[in-house]
């Protein structure tokens, strides 16, 4: 019975890379998981793979180390799960005397009501956050085995890449486009399997910023890898830029700055192994800008000269939505509510014609929807996890972690573009982002107090 049991621990650590796998490619590919069947399915998958890791973790301590949740992780994890508990008190009903606290602008009956305008939408909205902190449950645990971790960041490279090269191929076809449909919104513009071009792009920056972290760490071990990466990276720039958004680009490259600089080589390394890396690794990012310029076409340009126009748009929002927020500041109008909310706070300057679903910035999502407070643990967790990655990136002992530059670049990708845009809101890129993150630190922190990972696993 014993024997089984291991047998089957280690059946299902081998299934859940490829499960893993395959859900980041297909909730990318079909929207975005934009549509509820789709990230109800990923979160049930999730969830399900969770709970079944850690009751083998319980039943057979001795099976595969890494099946364990890292330490050091566990305040970022229990950041995670107060939010979403946070989340389930706005569905409480609030009695009479407390509804000072969450204030409308009409004259309703003194009856308990919810904090929450949308129950059913928060509702749904804390069981989408629940698949998204078992998905980075998950990673982190198989971070924690650098053969698996490095297995998993190749096949998430290859699937943003592939989604890249059928979205530039999509361009040429009459979707324009939109692989399953037709482009109303962005005709002309790569968008892929996703709706909104600025998600498009921030999914490509992630992908990117990934594939260039593996090829600098790979540049003098194995070149053969190294220029595939450099030149995969270069179809998903392409794709980005083809996508037409202006701050996908800005903050995907400045996320690219950042790989640059914490993969730099070390100094006592550069003196041992020179300080350049190998000119065929080089070569193709010059090529793949060239290549940029070229696609881009005039369509980046004119909508970077747009700029000055759609920013005065998104100022009007942005105060709108700042209104909000001084009307509810300590309990948010519940989480996925925005769009309700808006209705009952929205002036005539800012546009009628339009459905106004999110504020375009994630930050002012946060407190419109879960308060000042509550909505800032997402942040709190965000600042957390970027020091734990800078302070693993600081030594000049050894190469840098491409798995932590690789996070880190991505946590300041999204940071920047959060400011503007509400394209981490969107599943896939959300997914993606925590998956990121978790393969950074789950990665870090097998190397500051993993031994125990390093004996069952060789490293790749």
């Amino acid at each position: 019975m014993r024997a089984v049991g291991f047998a089957s621990a280690h059946v299902l650590e081998a299934a859940t890379l490829p499960i893993l796998a395959l859900s980041l490619w297909a909730v990318a590919l079909a929207d975005g998981a934009a549509r509820p069947v789709l990230w109800l399915a990923s979160t049930a998958v999730f969830c399900a793979l969770l709970a079944l890791r850690l009751a083998a973790d319980c039943s057979f301590p001795a099976a595969p180390a890494h099946m364990a949740l890292p330490p050091g992780l566990r305040i970022l994890i229990a950041i995670g799960a107060a939010f979403l508990a946070g989340l389930g008190l706005q569905l409480v009903p609030l009695p009479p005397p407390l509804a000072a606290l969450a204030p409308l602008p009409l004259e309703l009956p003194a009856t308990a009501r919810p904090v929450s305008l949308t129950p059913s939408a928060t509702a749904l909205g804390i069981l989408r956050g629940a698949g998204a902190l078992a998905l980075f449950c998950l990673v982190a645990q198989l971070a924690c085995c650098p053969r698996a971790a490095r297995r998993l960041a190749w096949l998430i490279v290859l699937g943003v890449a592939g989604h890249a090269l059928l979205a530039l191929a999509a361009l040429q076809m009459p979707g324009e486009g939109v692989l399953w449909s037709a482009n109303s919104a962005y005709p002309g513009f790569a968008t892929g399997g996703f709706v909104n071009r600025n998600a498009f792009a921030a999914h490509m920056g992630l992908g990117m910023n990934l594939a260039l972290a593996l090829a600098l760490a790979d540049a003098r071990r194995r070149p053969p890898e190294a220029l595939l990466l450099v030149s995969l990276a270069g179809a998903m720039l392409a794709a980005l830029a083809a996508s037409g958004s202006r701050m996908g680009l800005v903050s995907s490259l400045v996320g690219a700055g950042v790989v640059l600089f914490f993969a730099r080589p070390r100094r006592s390394l550069a003196r041992r192994r020179g300080a350049q890396h190998p000119l065929r690794v080089a070569l193709p990012g010059v090529l793949a800008l060239g290549l940029v310029a070229f696609l881009a076409g005039r369509a980046l340009p004119d909508r970077l000269l747009a700029t000055p126009a759609a920013l005065e748009e998104r100022l009007l929002l942005w105060r709108q939505s700042l209104r909000l927020i001084s009307e509810r500041p300590w309990t948010g109008f519940g989480w996925d509510g925005f769009a309700a909310a808006f209705e009952l706070y929205h002036r005539p300057e800012l546009s009628p014609a339009r459905v106004w679903d999110f504020p375009h910035a994630t930050y002012l999502t946060l407190w419109c929807e879960a308060g000042l407070i509550w909505g800032s643990l997402p942040l709190l967790a965000g600042l957390l996890a970027g020091a734990r990655l800078v302070a693993g990136l600081g030594g000049a002992a050894a190469p840098a972690n491409p798995m932590a530059v690789a996070a880190l670049a991505a946590l300041v990708q999204a940071a920047l573009h959060a400011a503007a845009d509400f394209s981490f809101e969107i599943d896939a890129n959300l997914l993606l982002l925590l998956a990121l993150i978790a393969l950074g630190l789950g990665r870090a922190e097998a190397r500051r107090c993993g031994a125990l990972a390093r004996k069952e696993c060789d490293d790749g």
